[in-house]
């Protein structure tokens, strides 16, 4: 037998052996941490067919970050939102909570919500039909709760300007086709934090050593939390497109939108662009007639703005949730 195909057959036993021992440490970890099982963790469904995407009807779930930031349990009602009320029970009376994952709760037990706030500071019935996505998908969100039965009347609309200021002109047509790029790092990351409790394990890990951090930031491999909002260029095209946007979806209703700032306002490199932006929006809201609420003294207000997002995460910690809904609650329309 020639050296070569001894090596062949070696580089075969030890990739064949590894696999074997990986898969084994997988389900190992699975049945040993439970909390880690990527088949119990947060998922959505329904995109692309006849039903909006929205949470696994009737489902209990956890939401659980490998910083540490956050653990927590997401219960969808037979409808699949995270919501204790039956939506085709809402009168027009009532408010009709939609937006992304901000309004949604993403990292915070429902009772800290906002909108759970809300209801006890003003004593109305809220109906929170909140999911990640864009302004497309909370177009969605209302015919689907429509057909359901409810009546909608009043609508608050949580508008995110990190994650939903994109120009919807040109969005409409790229949901037309596949948004598969390829197998780079970013799909394969998602992939595995989707898919591997092994992978989710080992993140983990990382995070809480500040030396193995470092290394990985160095090499690539993780992204600094405050890298993960746009470094985006002012751009009254988008700005434009939002703006109309948002008063075709709230065209109709007795509505209000909340209009939440992207942590770039903060941050020394992107301060002076993001304001820019921001006070476009708002112009351009008041333009067409578009009654919104500017959220940027509610969290300037303490002067640590930052201080109401998780530390490795874009999402309003518990504290901010409650600042908030203080703040909304002497502002909104009685």
């Amino acid at each position: 037998m020639t050296k070569g195909r001894h090596f062949v057959l070696g580089a075969t036993a030890l990739l064949i052996s590894t696999i074997v021992a990986l898969m084994a440490l997988e389900y190992a970890i699975r049945w040993t941490m439970p909390v880690l099982d990527p088949s119990g963790h947060i998922s959505f469904q329904g995109e692309g067919s006849k039903r909006p995407y929205l949470g696994v009807p009737g489902s209990v779930q956890r939401q659980i970050k490998n910083t540490g930031d956050f653990d927590v349990s997401i219960r969808f009602n037979k409808w699949g939102f995270r919501d204790d009320r039956d939506v085709s029970t809402a009168t027009e009376a009532d408010w009709i909570t939609v937006g992304d994952s901000l309004s949604f709760g993403w990292g915070v037990e429902e009772k800290d919500r906002v909108t759970e706030q809300l209801e006890g500071l003003l004593g109305k019935k809220i109906f929170n039909l909140s999911v990640p996505g864009d302004l497309n998908t909370t177009n969605e969100i209302i015919h689907y709760a429509k057909t359901q039965g409810a009546e909608i009347g009043r609508l608050i609309l949580f508008f995110s300007m990190e994650a939903r200021l994109l120009n919807y002109d040109a969005v409409a047509k790229v949901q037309e086709r596949s948004t598969f790029d390829g197998w780079g790092l970013s799909t394969l990351k998602h992939y595995l934090m989707a898919n591997s409790a092994l992978y989710f394990l080992i993140t983990s890990i990382v995070h809480r050593s500040p030396q193995l951090k470092k290394i990985f930031i160095d090499l690539g491999l993780i992204n600094p939390n405050m890298m993960g909002f746009p470094r985006r260029k002012f751009d009254q095209t988008v700005i434009e497109a939002s703006a109309r946007k948002l008063a075709e979806v709230t065209n109709g209703y007795q509505s209000v939108v909340i209009v939440c700032p992207s942590r770039g306002l903060w941050v020394d490199e992107t301060a002076a662009e993001e304001r820019k932006i921001h006070a476009a929006l708002l112009s351009q809201l008041s333009k067409l007639g578009v009654e919104f609420i500017d959220t940027v003294p509610a969290f300037e207000e303490s002067g640590r703005p930052l201080d109401s997002f998780f530390k490795n995460d874009g999402h309003w910690r518990p504290e901010g949730h409650k600042m908030l809904a203080r703040f909304l609650a002497a502002r909104l329309p009685k």
